[in-house]
């Protein structure tokens, strides 16, 4: 079975395009607020907890959307970045990441204009 060509498959990971954006995004933001370091632990951090959601895809809370189609999906805190959620979804592989957001943003709202 092949990812979709729209998305980056590594170790039973899958992430959409917006979700590889959110990182990139967020890595550059900390680099320019906080410096390389903190960037570089941002990164690391966000990696492993997909990781260990791969390893274990139901650890995280269903975020609670009212959507049929999106009922499905779970967020999970990254390490030392208390604001900042993976959202994804288990598959039979591990997980596909979906965004990975501060917790800030109104997510509902963000899956509303995606729809």
């Amino acid at each position: 079975m092949h990812a979709a060509p729209t998305s980056r498959m590594t170790e039973g990971i899958s992430r959409s395009p917006l979700a590889e954006k959110d990182i990139v995004d967020l890595a550059e933001y900390y680099r320019v607020e906080a410096g390389l370091t903190v960037a570089l632990r941002f990164v690391a951090n966000a990696e492993a907890a997909m990781q260990a959601l791969a390893a274990f895809p139901q650890i995280g809370a269903t975020l609670g959307l009212a959507s049929d189609h999106e009922r499905d999906i779970r967020r999970w805190q990254i390490e030392a970045f208390p604001r900042l959620i993976v959202l994804y979804r288990p598959t039979e592989a591990g997980i596909h990441v979906i965004r990975v957001l501060d917790t800030a943003r109104d997510i509902e709202d963000l899956f509303q204009l995606q729809s």
